[in-house]
């Protein structure tokens, strides 16, 4: 803490000297050059178009509406610039009055070759402008503009996200769901809506569904891998903000229909409907935008999930354990039918006022999932088989509402908002259905489970008259998340000399988070009394069937489903009929009993607030065109509140009482977190960028719950002390850009994260933070989160070539290329603890416990990732073909080696077309996504031929038509 104290005090003295020696040109005056960039023939803004005066340290970026305004700017004569890559850079002459504002235009022309006519090519203009908004921002960042995202537009806004360097996508069905960045999970970066953080959307931890959001209505994405001192520190990986559309200058309309088709249930029943439109009122100084989109996806999969174990007991863990190989207690098999219907819709208001602007928006997305799950689970173990149906209702919803301010006055510009973030993820019913088929494997159970586990369901009977009604279940949950924040800002900008310019910045944010979650569990097991037997016939089957010890399975069934697994000779024959199989759980839901009631359920339930204020202070100092240096300090400060159930489940069974309580704990925590960027710019077409930031990463809402449970074999033992982890982060970056080459980039980036928490396995040796256990309790193994000891490495290098052939002769000029290579290292040590137990004879056993450690990679980093976009403009005609490459994730951890699971290489190609017609605004388009078909697999370390788990989500295609004015 003092060493980060004499850090503020420097900083803050820096400056101090910096203002005392910029009086004696303050006092000869100063003035102010503002005006427009836009493309000479028509007339649109260039966002981020980089305007300077020559030889000094003054410049600033062009905003969306292409404008710009450099003030303080000491008095003389100037040479003023405006360039952007792939038009033609104007100089112009210029002299500084004091006091005065001189108001210029730029409008630029493309670079093209020399009596060539101009054509503009729609995929070549979307890339320059993600190009020129990446170069003139002050941190290191990838971007998507709004032309790529609009010209041929992705299914959701994960998928344009999923083409930047350094990212990749956790999906569901096929369908990009969250992001992960640089190998950090989902719930290490941060997801905004036009600056505002979206509320997490998962009941845990702290990870949102970006799903929700649709491509129309996103002017951009930024990608920010290198935190500033001005925005939240909570982004270990990085932080994605999805830009929400302004009303343009002139009246826009836009309606769009589409009609799709699922390969792997080869249907044709999807469709999507948006529409929206904008204007400008009152001489263009309000802006109203609005859009609604309907959506239903069919996103089905085939899925294959296996539990691993080692050949060993837990109380002969030795240090040789990894020489076991690995055997197959149980897996199952998954037909997922899955109905996603999506409702979403904007609106956004913006008012001009002198210098300024006030903004306010509301964004509101809700999903609607219906899944039936045909279920088979396969245990040799246990000599068992289980088929099943699952039925699982979800409704997902998020709203954001945000009102901001900023002006500018003469050197002091001023933004403020304030905001509210909601998100509620219900599940309203989850049933499920299970049958029993014992001595399913007969003798062989034992060899069965040493076989690849695809090979498991040969060996069953696979005899429907011979399974009985195992049990009946029904869940529900509720997960409720709110942030209401506010945030203030004062930037004010002077000039030192002719040749150095300083930018002081501060600030601070106030926000309040709630999250609460609950979960209610019934449970009905028929095979332990047959009372429940005699009540389900009488209500819904033949009195034939009264008295029987065990329901027969078949009854339940529904003999017209039937589907083969992908690459299986396996098919499933034992699907439930789902309108029964309702009917009989909420039969005995109203029943009035508590014998299937499950009281323990309870145990999951939290609530609980966390408060958070932040301030900080950085400065930009540019000296000359060729060099910008950004420190600056951020200081954080969380206070959480949460309230969890503490409860001894002992040895009784599952619908007995459950002994509990409830307690709330409260801790805080605070951080003051340097940040320095330097960008060097030697030469007009290069520069590098590098940067030493720290940024945190809040536990898990799950993991500092004051909650515990206690069982006869261990207890589960939530930590309400856990720190948050904090990373030092170094960010190196070169950049080479010209209208010929276009952008190549290569950087290098390192990790090294402190207080990782990981999920400790169940020892004796307990943590001495958990001092809060009863005695009894302290006695059994311990499960728990913990804050590691050794810190965890990450590093990588990314590159990224951009660029379109338009100095090429013929056709040729056509052709856009994007293509982007990442590599990531890991080490990271995981805890884990040996048991050895010894027999002393005649009646003593004694157990010792040693902690140690095994080291692999983070959890979702994958090693290798390859996007390639090659697109093609000619007339009115477009077509993008997009390659996908991401190989070998660490996807699962364990106590043994030989059982950790990892990816195998997955490959994604797609392609998209458009064909503008006749008629002005119409235009027809079509995709296809995952053409190959590829399977997301992974495998065990232990036998690379025995997969842990697979999802088959097939081919999908689209086709609409859209009409924009």
């Amino acid at each position: 803490m003092n060493s980060k104290n004499m850090i503020l005090k420097l900083f803050v003295l820096s400056i101090i000297i910096l203002l005392a020696s910029s009086s004696k040109f303050m006092a000869q005056g100063s003035g102010t050059v503002k005006g427009t960039v836009t493309d000479a023939a028509t007339n649109d803004p260039l966002l981020g178009a980089n305007v300077i005066l020559k030889g000094s340290g003054f410049g600033d970026a062009a905003d969306l509406d292409g404008a710009f305004r450099i003030s303080s700017i000491p008095v003389g004569k100037y040479t003023i610039k405006a360039s952007y890559l792939g038009y033609i850079t104007q100089e112009e002459e210029i002299e500084i009055i004091a006091n005065r504002a001189l108001e210029i235009e730029f409008k630029l022309k493309l670079a093209v070759i020399e009596g060539e006519e101009v054509v503009i090519k729609a995929q070549a203009e979307a890339q320059r402008a993600a190009i020129n908004k990446q170069l003139s921002d002050r941190t290191i960042k990838n971007v998507v503009s709004a032309k790529q995202i609009q010209e041929i537009p992705d299914a959701n806004a994960a998928e344009a996200v999923g083409r930047l360097p350094g990212v990749s996508l956790q999906r569901q069905g096929g369908e990009g769901q969250k992001v992960v960045i640089r190998g950090m999970s989902p719930k290490f970066n941060k997801i905004e809506i036009s600056g505002v953080q979206m509320a997490s959307t998962d009941d845990n931890d702290r990870s949102t569904d970006v799903s929700m959001i649709s491509p129309y209505m996103l002017g951009g994405i930024e990608v920010s891998k290198a935190a500033m001192p001005d925005k939240e520190a909570d982004v270990i990986g990085g932080s994605v903000n999805f830009i929400l559309k302004e009303a343009p200058s002139k009246f826009s309309f836009d309606v769009l229909g589409q009609g799709s088709y699922n390969g792997l249930d080869e249907s044709f029943g999807d469709y999507k409907f948006m529409v929206s439109a904008s204007d400008r009122f009152f001489n263009n100084k309000l802006g109203v935008f609005g859009q609604l989109d309907l959506e239903k996806r069919n996103r089905s999969a085939f899925e294959l999930n296996v539990n691993y174990d080692n050949k060993i007991k837990l109380e002969d863990r030795t240090a040789d354990y990894d020489s076991i190989g690995a055997y197959t207690p149980s897996m199952s098999l998954k037909d997922v039918g899955r109905e996603v219907d999506r409702y979403g819709g904007t609106v956004i208001l913006d008012y001009r006022i002198p210098d300024g602007k006030l903004k306010y928006y509301t964004f509101l997305s809700k999903i609607d999932k219906e899944v039936i799950s045909r279920n088979d689970v396969f245990a040799p173990s246990s000599n068992n088989r289980y088929p099943g149906l699952t039925i699982t209702n979800n409704d997902l919803a998020i709203m954001i509402n945000s009102f901001r301010y900023d002006q500018q006055f003469g050197a002091l510009k001023v933004d403020a908002g304030v905001s509210y973030s909601f998100s509620e993820n219900k599940l309203p019913q989850n049933l499920y259905i299970r049958g029993i088929d014992k001595q399913a494997f007969g003798d062989s159970s034992s060899f069965v489970q040493n076989q690849n586990p695809m090979d498991i369901p040969n060996f069953a009977k696979n005899d429907v008259s011979t399974m009985e009604l195992y049990d009946i279940g029904l869940s529900s949950s509720y997960n409720k998340s709110t942030e209401l924040s506010a945030d203030f800002n004062f930037e004010y900008m002077l000039g030192i000399t002719q040749d150095i310019s300083m930018l002081i910045k501060t600030g601070g944010k106030l926000k309040n988070r709630t999250k609460y979650y609950n979960t209610e569990t019934e449970r009905t097991p028929f095979t332990w009394d047959p009372r429940w037997n005699d009540l389900v016939v009488n209500k819904f089957f033949d009195e034939s069937y009264l008295g029987l010890q065990d329901l027969p399975y078949s009854i339940f069934l529904d003999n017209d489903n039937m589907k083969n697994y992908p690459g299986s000779e396996y098919y499933f024959n034992t699907m439930p009929n789902s309108d029964l199989v309702n009917d009989i759980a909420q039969f005995l839901h109203d029943t009035d009993t508590s014998y299937h009631d499950y009281p323990k359920s309870l145990k999951n339930d939290y609530y609980g607030n966390e408060y958070y204020r932040a301030g900080y202070l950085m400065t930009e100092l540019k000296i000359g065109e060729s060099i910008t240096f950004t420190p600056g300090i951020r200081y954080e400060h969380n206070k959480t509140s949460y309230n969890g159930i503490r409860g001894d489940e002992g040895a009784n069974l599952f619908y007995a009482a459950y002994e509990h309580f409830d307690t709330t704990t409260t801790r805080t925590n605070e951080y003051w977190l340097p940040m320095i960027h330097l960008k060097i710019k030697p030469v007009s077409w290069f520069d590098i960028r590098a940067a030493y930031t720290q940024t945190l990463a809040r536990p898990n809402f799950n993991q500092i719950v004051p909650a515990w449970n206690i069982t006869d074999l261990y207890t589960t033992w939530n930590n309400p002390n856990l720190a948050p982890s904090v990373s030092e982060n170094y960010d190196i970056y070169a950049s080479f850009y010209e209208n010929h080459l276009g952008l190549f980039t290569i950087g290098w980036f390192k990790k090294e994260i402190h207080d990782f928490i990981f999920f400790a396995e169940p020892t004796g040796n307990l943590d001495s933070t958990a001092t809060d256990l009863p005695d009894f309790a302290k006695d059994k193994p311990i499960r728990r989160y913990i804050n590691n000891e050794f810190p965890v490495d990450l590093w990588g290098i990314e590159t990224e070539w951009q660029t379109h052939f338009w100095y090429l002769p013929g056709f040729l000029n056509g052709f856009v290329l994007n293509i982007n290579y990442t590599h990531t290292f890991s080490e990271a040590k995981y805890p884990r603890t040996l048991q050895e137990s010894k027999f002393i004879p005649p009646f003593t056993t004694i157990t010792t416990f040693t902690d140690t450690f095994y080291t692999d990679r983070l959890l979702q980093q994958p090693s290798d990732i390859i996007n390639v976009t090659l697109g093609y403009d000619y007339s009115d005609f477009s077509i993008r073909l997009s390659f996908l490459y991401t190989d070998n994730i660490f996807s699962s951890t364990s106590f043994y080696s030989a059982l950790q699971g990892t990816s195998e290489a997955f490959t994604k190609w797609d392609i998209a077309i458009r064909q503008k017609l006749p008629v002005e605004g119409l235009e027809i388009f079509g995709n296809v996504n995952n053409i190959s078909s590829s399977l997301e697999r992974d495998i065990i370390r232990g036998k690379t031929d025995f997969p842990r788990r697979e999802q088959h989500y097939g081919l999908t295609a689209d086709v609409g038509i859209r009409y924009r004015l």
